[in-house]
C-alpha cells in the first residue's frame, strides 16, 4: 500500500487538476461539439481507472490523478448538454432523474468492488467492470443526434 501521506499528494493533483478542468471543460463545450467533448473526457476518466487497477508506484498514481482529474471536464458539458437537448422548461427535472441511476451506482459500485475483493483478493475485476461500463457510456454520447437548433 501507499501512505496516507503519499495519497494526500495524489488527491491534492487530482482535485486541483479537476478545477482547472470544470473551467477548461466548460469553454470547451462551448466551442466545440459537446458529444465529443464529453466523450473525449470521459474516456480519461476510463483510462483512469485502468491505470489506478495497474497502478504499483508513485508516478502511476500522478497519471491516475491527473487523467481523472482531466476528465471531470465533463461535468459542466454534461449539465449544458441538458439545457441544450431537452430546453429549460425541464431542467430541474431531468437533472434529478439523471441522478437517480448516477447515486445507485455510486453506493453500490463500492459495495460490489469491497465483495469481489474479500472474495478474490484483488480489485482487477470490480476495476475492469467499472471501465468496461465506463468505455461503453462514454461511446454512447458519440450516438446521440446533434441538438435542435432553437429558431
Amino acid at each position: 500500500g501507499f501512505s496516507l501521506q503519499s495519497i494526500s499528494v495524489v488527491w491534492a493533483i487530482y482535485t486541483t487538476i479537476s478545477a482547472m478542468s470544470i473551467l477548461a471543460g466548460g469553454y470547451l463545450g462551448d466551442r466545440f461539439s459537446m458529444r465529443l467533448v464529453v466523450f473525449v473526457l470521459s474516456m480519461l476518466l476510463t483510462m483512469s481507472i485502468l491505470v489506478l487497477m495497474l497502478a504499483h508506484s508513485m508516478p502511476m498514481l500522478f497519471l491516475f490523478a491527473a487523467l481523472f482529474g482531466a476528465g471531470t471536464g465533463r461535468i459542466p458539458v454534461t449539465t449544458a448538454m441538458r439545457g441544450v437537448y431537452f430546453g429549460s422548461k425541464a431542467f430541474a427535472a431531468i437533472t434529478g432523474i439523471s441522478m437517480v441511476p448516477a447515486n445507485i451506482l455510486l453506493v453500490l459500485a463500492p459495495i460490489y468492488a469491497g465483495s469481489v475483493r474479500d472474495a478474490s483478493g484483488t480489485y482487477d475485476v470490480p476495476f475492469l467492470t467499472i471501465a468496461a461500463v465506463s468505455f461503453l457510456g462514454s461511446f454512447l454520447f458519440l450516438f446521440l443526434g446533434e441538438p435542435k437548433k432553437s429558431p
